[in-house]
């Protein structure tokens, strides 16, 4: 279980954030364990996707799905180029009028 809207809260905190090199670590993370790395993460990418500044897709009448399934594939392509499994899990319950 997550904390609403803490990400939107922490991100004008920059001391609560370092910057790291994904590929690095995953680099790092083959070297140690001599696996390839799972990055695990659902509810939270999917609104981050959406809003990344540089698509800034707008939420109009559910939104453009089309072009965040490209933006989705680019995002899963970049993981794919170094070597990152990504596995998609979310959590909770989504009301019916969202379904």
């Amino acid at each position: 279980m997550g904390v609403n809207y803490l990400t939107s809260y922490l991100e004008g905190c920059y001391e609560a954030f370092k910057k790291v090199s994904i590929r690095e670590m995953a680099d790092r993370h083959r070297k140690i364990h001599d696996r390839q790395p799972v990055l695990i993460d659902g509810s939270s990418v999917v609104p981050w996707l959406y809003t990344k500044k540089q698509f800034s897709l707008e939420s109009i009448y559910g939104g453009q799905w089309l072009q965040f399934v490209t933006i989705l594939k680019d995002f899963l392509r970049e993981f794919e180029e170094i070597g990152v499994k990504l596995v998609f899990i979310f959590s909770g319950t989504i009301c019916t009028s969202k379904r």
